[in-house]
């Protein structure tokens, strides 16, 4: 069993609905303000995932960088709740 270095909480944010594009602008920014706020990332690695979805415009966009973060996060060791 892997042994998690930290959580991030995010799914509170998700829906399993379709969303306009100017929610998912909307979704977007929060995670970006909770990625900034976390402790759980390096400063390089947190700007970064921050700033992806500070940006995202669509659904598709979002979800694959949603694909990103889950990568990062396995790799990373990081449990995204």
């Amino acid at each position: 069993m892997a042994q998690w270095k930290g959580t991030l909480k995010l799914k509170d944010l998700l829906t399993d609905e379709d969303v306009s594009d100017e929610q998912v602008a909307a979704i977007g920014m929060q995670f970006s303000e909770r990625i900034r706020a976390s402790d759980v990332f390096d400063e390089g690695r947190r700007s970064d995932l921050a700033g992806w979805f500070e940006c995202v415009d669509s659904e598709d966009e979002f979800n694959c960088l949603l694909d990103i973060l889950y990568d990062v996060a396995d790799a990373e060791r990081i449990w995204i709740e």
